[in-house]
């Protein structure tokens, strides 16, 4: 029974542990649902006969606020076309320039500028000869103006003048761009001998954390103050200076500072050097997490004092 009971005390003491780790970790902000409208680029066998017509495919709406910034779609012959988003009542809400197909076959469309697009939004094509994109009759409803008709305008409401079961190779999304970073925190105050952890997050274009960026670090001043690779900031000397943290992808760059004032006085070993005990917030953790392990240790009648890295004792 002694033996279950300090394995069961080992086992909780393992979790308060990793609970501590957990509730230390600043984990960044989760990712926000991936932008697509559309279907795919699937090779399909039915093609429009007829021209100068707007048709929208109602299959895939929009699953989320955010911007679009490519375009992919089948093209069974290189006739030009346009893209069109409309909004659920078939309001156009934008339109691309003319489009001619480099060749048979799948082919991608990038706007210059990101195309903003809202949650319910489907997409569309004009065809201002023969059908370019094939469709299969099958799937949501489809709708489409009358051959003839003319070039949608944006801003107006699409006249429908007929409607069936359709689904087109096409499809809009939103790949991953990167448009910003962010570094917390952006002011410290150190002593000289002080460290202070910057955390930097890339951002893409719909406000997600952006995955594969390169993260890089420069000090304005390296005698006031020093930063490694990995963003840890080192108070040398008394005075003030910038971390410039940069995030690269491709011909992407984009940064970000955080501002280190560095006090006269020699930092007394615990951190950032700003309370006697170190940084309030660790305390305030292991104070937590020990406490857990001394009740738990209580249980079996063992009573003992703790003392963290940091000085403090339980």
């Amino acid at each position: 029974m002694e033996t279950k009971k300090i394995l069961s005390v080992l086992f909780l003491a393992s979790f308060a542990i990793l609970s501590f780790a957990f509730i230390a970790t600043a984990f960044p902000a989760l990712a926000q649902t991936t932008v697509l409208v559309g279907n795919d680029t699937a090779v399909r066998t039915q093609l429009d006969t007829a021209s100068n017509f707007t048709v929208v495919d109602t299959n895939h709406p929009a699953i989320a606020v955010g911007s679009i910034n490519q375009f992919e779609y089948y093209a069974s012959n290189t006739n030009p076309f346009e893209f069109v988003l409309v909004n659920g009542s078939n309001v156009v809400q934008w339109i691309s320039p003319m489009i001619t197909p480099n060749a048979v076959g799948a082919n991608i469309y990038t706007p210059t500028s990101l195309v903003p697009v809202q949650a319910g939004w489907n997409l569309g094509v004009y065809f201002s000869s023969t059908g370019t994109i094939p469709f299969e009759n099958t799937g949501a409803t489809a709708s489409w103006t009358a051959a003839g008709s003319g070039a949608p305008i944006t801003g107006s409401t699409l006249s429908i003048a007929g409607s069936g079961a359709r689904i087109y190779s096409f499809v809009g999304e939103s790949m991953p761009v990167l448009t910003s970073v962010t570094v917390s925190p952006t002011t410290e105050t150190l002593n000289v001998g002080g460290t202070q952890q910057l955390t930097a997050n890339p951002i893409d274009q719909n406000s997600a954390v952006f995955s594969g960026a390169n993260l890089s670090y420069m000090s304005s001043n390296t005698a006031i103050a020093t930063v490694s690779t990995t963003g840890m900031v080192t108070a040398v000397s008394a005075g003030s200076a910038t971390i410039t943290v940069t995030a690269t992808s491709g011909a992407t760059s984009v940064s970000a500072t955080s501002a280190v004032t560095v006090n006269g006085s020699t930092n007394n070993g615990n951190g950032n050097g700003n309370t006697a005990g170190g940084n309030l917030a660790d305390d305030l953790r292991i104070r937590i997490i020990l406490d857990m392990i001394r009740r738990l240790l209580a249980q079996l009648g063992i009573t003992e004092s703790f003392t963290a890295s940091n000085g403090l004792t339980f």
